[in-house]
Formats: C-alpha cells, structure tokens, sequence
C-alpha cells in the first residue's frame, strides 16, 4: 500500500507536536522566544500533573475488567471508568462514530471487493471513536507494473472499546457439531477489550473487529451459478433431451468426446470465477495481518498512555495558542481568536477548525486571561502568567 498522509480539508486536532508547535512560536517571535520556552514549560508541567492523576484513576477503574491481567481486589467500578476515558477521548479530540456508520462500513465494500460479516450478536458493547481524517491512495502492482490507483478515505487514529456477551451454548445436536468443527473464538464475557490503531480506511472497519468473516457478494454466485446453470441447461438439451428424441444414444463416440470438452471447459471457467475470489479472500486476510502488525499502536491497558499523552497535548497546544495571539493579535473575542489562530496557522499550510471557547476556557481555569463587562478577553501580561503558573505549580507539589 503506498499511503502519503494528505490534510483533511478541516482538522480538529492541532497534527504537530508541543515541541514542534513551539519551535515554530519562537521562529515567529524570536523576541519572546525565551519568555515562550518558560511559559510552555510551566504550562506543560500543570498538564502533566493534571492528566497524571487522570492516568491513575484510568489504570485504577480499568484493573477489575483488564482481560491480560484483572485485579480482583478492586471493585469493579464501569461508570468511572467510561466516564474518565470519554474525558480523555474528548481532549484529545476524538469524535465517536454513530453505532449506524460502524455498521455500514462493515457491511459495505471497501477498498477490498470482498464481503465481510461480524457478529455483533456476541458482543455486548461495542463502541469506536476517530481522531482526523486524511486522504491516501492504494497502487495495485502485477508484474512489477501499475494496475490501477484507488483513492479512499482514513481515520488518522482509531480507538475501539469491546466487551463480550457470555457465549450461549448450542441446543441442537447439529448446533454443537458446527460449534465443534469451527469453533467461535470469543473474549473473556464481563472484559473490558481496548485497541489503538492507526490510519484505519473509513470504509474497512471490519478489520478492527475479532474473527470477521469473508463471505461471497452476490456477484461472485451470479459469475458461478448462471455459467453452471446455463451450461448444464444446454448440455442436456443438446446431448441429453435432443439424440434420446431422435432415437440416438446420448453417449455416441463423437458427442461423447464434444461432451466431455465442453464440461471441462464449464468447469474451467467455474474454477478460475472461484480462484480470483479466493485470492480477494487472501489479499483480505493479509491486510487484517497488516493492520495488527503495523497499524496497531497499543491494547488494553497500554492504550491510557497513549490516549494520555496525546490527551495532554492538545489541551498544552491549544492553551498555548490561545494565549498568545490574544497577547500579540489584538483579538478580545472567540471569533477574533478563531480567525487570528486559524490564519497563522494556515500560512504555515495547516487547515484547523480552533476551538476557541474551549481554549478561553482553560484559559480562565488558569487565571491566564481577564473579561471586561462587555464580554471581551485579554490576556494578562507574560511575567505575570509566568509568575501564575509557577504559584500554581507550587501549590501542587505542597498537595501531593
């Protein structure tokens, strides 16, 4: 697959690091570059704090359904902990996608011509969220040639929450002889299942889901059945129905020869209908392998670090540059702000829808700005909000 990471046409996560948001902040503004460093260094500290507390609740709630390694000493405690993780989702800007689109994806054709089937019958939650959108191509090759390019859409990063009902047992004697001969590979029942993977085509979900299974479209039975039926219809009309009316017999040395051609031929053209459609099947199956080994970024509990940090740094970014441009773009409102971030930050060939009031917010939380009668925001002087932080900072340390 040859996937080049392309901007959405509007992003809703800042797709640059703290580190390199910064960088850029200085170069923009070499005189403030040393009061900037300060300044995010205090900010990123207090989010850290913040967000590390959040960690260790995630890790406390989630231990009683951890499927690797469950903590039985603690009480299981499922609202604390979905509600923290949809926290944690929110500020790292994940957006859940509706319980309809999960299921049209599945069921639809994707970049893979083949259809799948999940049972959503086993499971007793199933939820997915997505970070960013982006735009990639898939190149075919055979022979070392290009076949064909096909242009789909990607969730930049995709996590997945999963619990399993308890399996329900066969009544019938060909019930548990199917169960026995392919048998369903199921989670722990009352486990909580996490995943974190990333550039994920919008339209293959499938292939985040356990045992999903590849099932023949309508179309590769209609290639094999009218061939067959068709071919069958005419073979006994015409060696069969035809010399049986004429008085001849059916098995006659030359029609027995131009039979036994034309079935092969029949049977032929059947095997390599079947074939191409096995080797859809495979090219499946292969990018189900891809994706566990290459798109996979955590599971279970490993996914709250992950989750965290990203978490922690869209919320430091975003105050970051709020604060800013109201100190050097003049702005004292959300849509002065919007426009002033939105600006600078597509000069530097980023597309970003800026939460504003969320970023006015954290903002407020951290005595940062001041408001007039009139509703208008100004950001206090850089010492000062140094000199905030650094009491803020304090006060933490002297709490634990």
């Amino acid at each position: 697959m040859d996937t080049r990471n392309r901007n959405a046409a509007l992003l809703h996560h800042l797709p640059f690091s703290r580190a390199s948001l910064l960088e850029l902040l200085c170069a923009a503004f070499p005189a403030e570059a040393e009061a900037l460093r300060r300044f995010s260094a205090l900010l990123t500290a207090h989010y850290h704090a913040r967000f590390h507390a959040r960690l260790e609740t995630l890790k406390r709630a989630y231990a009683p359904f951890n499927p690797d390694a469950a903590d039985t000493n603690l009480p299981p405690d499922a609202k604390t902990f979905l509600t923290t993780l949809e926290a944690v989702l929110r500020d790292g800007n994940y957006v859940e996608i509706p319980e309809a689109e999960v299921h049209r994806s599945v069921l639809g054709e994707g970049i893979f011509p083949v259809s799948c089937e999940v049972d959503f019958h086993a499971l007793e939650l199933a939820r997915v969220f997505a970070l960013g959108e982006s735009h990639d191509v898939l190149r075919t090759r055979s022979l070392g040639m290009v076949e064909r390019e096909l242009r789909f859409d990607t969730y930049r990063m995709v996590f997945m929450l999963l619990r399993f009902r308890p399996p329900v047992e066969p009544t019938t004697t060909l019930g548990r002889l199917w169960q026995r001969l392919w048998p369903t590979r199921t989670g722990v029942p009352g486990k909580l299942y996490l995943k974190l993977l990333k550039n994920v085509p919008k339209a293959d979900l499938e292939i985040l889901f356990p045992n999903p299974r590849p099932r023949m479209k309508p179309l590769h039975k209609l290639k094999i059945a009218i061939p067959l039926v068709t071919g069958v219809g005419i073979l006994v009309h015409q060696w069969v129905v035809g010399p049986m009316l004429r008085g001849e017999s059916p098995l006659s040395g030359s029609m027995s020869a131009t039979l036994f051609a034309v079935v092969v031929a029949l049977a032929g053209y059947i095997y390599k209908t079947w074939s191409n459609y096995r080797a859809q099947v495979r090219e499946f199956l292969s990018e189900i392998t891809h994706s566990l080994y290459f798109r996979s970024l955590a599971t279970n509990a490993g996914v709250f670090h992950v989750l965290n940090d990203a978490a922690e740094e869209e919320e430091s970014k975003e105050a970051l540059l709020a604060y800013h441009f109201l100190r050097v773009s003049g702005a004292s409102t959300e849509k002065a702000l919007d426009e002033a971030v939105q600006d600078w930050l597509a000069d530097h060939g980023y597309s970003v829808d800026f939460e504003s009031d969320d970023a006015l917010r954290k903002l407020k939380e951290l005595f940062l700005i001041r408001t007039d009668e009139k509703g208008h925001c100004s950001a206090v002087a850089m010492v000062d909000a140094i000199r905030t932080l650094e009491d803020a900072w304090r006060r933490s340390i002297a709490s634990g």
